[in-house]
């Protein structure tokens, strides 16, 4: 994708590989299109559904459009177990190591898209009704999104 236009279809493929490949709820990629071009944001949701923001207009991608896509290349992903949250204490507890390697796994895949586009996966946790987000940009500290509270993290983590 460096230098060219991105190909939305094929980013929309590879948004679904992650949501696949890490058992996320959601997508969702503010897509730098490069110097004096507006961003476009895609919302990839676990059931198929795509969203395109563009130009402030909304419009759906229907899974005919990027299914025969090809990802672009992703790291090795796997799929955390719900994580169990504290949402009074702002807390996740996880099994060693299980926070981590899903941070590193976004903050990677992050990696592939251009510029200074923002990468952010939801994933399920023991609290329904509050999904953990991880945000990555690349060259920056990732963002960790519980309920009401955003944290950022420290640059070398994890």
């Amino acid at each position: 994708m460096n230098g060219e236009a991105p190909d939305l279809p094929r980013v929309a493929a590879t948004l679904h590989a992650l949501l696949d490949g890490l058992g996320a709820l959601r997508a969702i990629l503010l897509l730098d299109r490069g110097e004096g071009l507006a961003p476009a944001v895609l919302d990839c949701a676990a059931d198929g559904s795509t969203e395109i923001e563009e130009h402030d207009e909304v419009r759906e991608l229907g899974p005919a459009a990027w299914a025969g896509a090809e990802p672009l290349p992703l790291p090795p992903l796997s799929p955390p177990p719900p994580l169990e949250v504290d949402l009074a204490e702002g807390t996740v507890i996880s099994p060693m190591g299980v926070l981590d390697g899903t941070a590193r796994a976004v903050r990677d895949a992050a990696q592939v898209f251009p510029g200074t586009s923002v990468l952010t996966v939801g994933f399920e946790t023991t609290a329904p009704e509050a999904p953990l987000f991880l945000a990555a940009r690349p060259g920056e500290p990732l963002v960790v999104s519980l309920g009401e509270a955003e944290y950022e993290m420290p640059p070398n983590w994890p």
